[in-house]
C-alpha cells in the first residue's frame, strides 16, 4: 500500500466498502450467474444476487479490445415485480425487475465504452419506496 498513489488508495477504499456492504448476503449466500461469455462477445458479465432478491452486484469487463457499441446485459434472478435502483459509478436509474431481465440494460448507454480489460461495476438494489 505504501507504493499506491492517492487515486489507487481511494479506489481500494471503494472496493472494500462494496465488499463489506454485500459480502454476506450477495457474495457468500447469493447465487452467481454468468450473463455474457467472453467466448461469444467482446465482454464478459457476471452477477451475484442475494437469496431474497433485494440486492445484486454485477461486473462487466472488456476483453482485449475497446468496446464502443452494444453491451446489452439481461440480468437474472431478480424479482420481476420489484422496482430496482441500478447504479453505475455516481449515476442511478429505476427499472422493474421484469425489464432488467427481459429487455436488459445496455451498459454502453451508461458509459461511452470500455477500454481493453476495463471493467464496470453495477449495483442493483430493490427500491422500497
Amino acid at each position: 500500500p505504501s507504493t499506491l498513489n492517492e487515486d489507487e488508495v481511494l479506489e481500494l477504499a471503494k472496493v472494500s466498502d462494496i465488499y463489506k456492504r454485500h459480502s454476506l448476503d450477495v457474495f457468500n449466500d447469493g447465487t452467481l450467474y454468468h450473463l455474457s461469455s467472453p467466448n461469444e462477445k467482446e465482454f464478459m458479465a457476471m452477477e451475484a444476487v442475494s437469496k431474497d432478491k433485494t440486492k445484486a452486484v454485477s461486473i462487466v469487463m472488456a476483453k482485449d479490445k475497446e468496446i464502443d457499441g452494444n453491451m446489452k446485459i439481461r440480468f437474472k434472478g431478480l424479482n420481476p415485480a420489484a422496482c430496482y435502483l441500478l447504479s453505475i459509478d455516481e449515476t442511478s436509474s429505476l427499472f422493474s425487475g421484469e425489464r432488467l431481465m427481459d429487455e436488459g440494460f445496455d451498459c454502453g448507454l451508461a458509459k461511452t465504452g470500455l477500454k481493453p480489460y476495463e471493467n464496470m461495476l453495477i449495483i442493483i438494489e430493490a427500491d422500497n419506496k
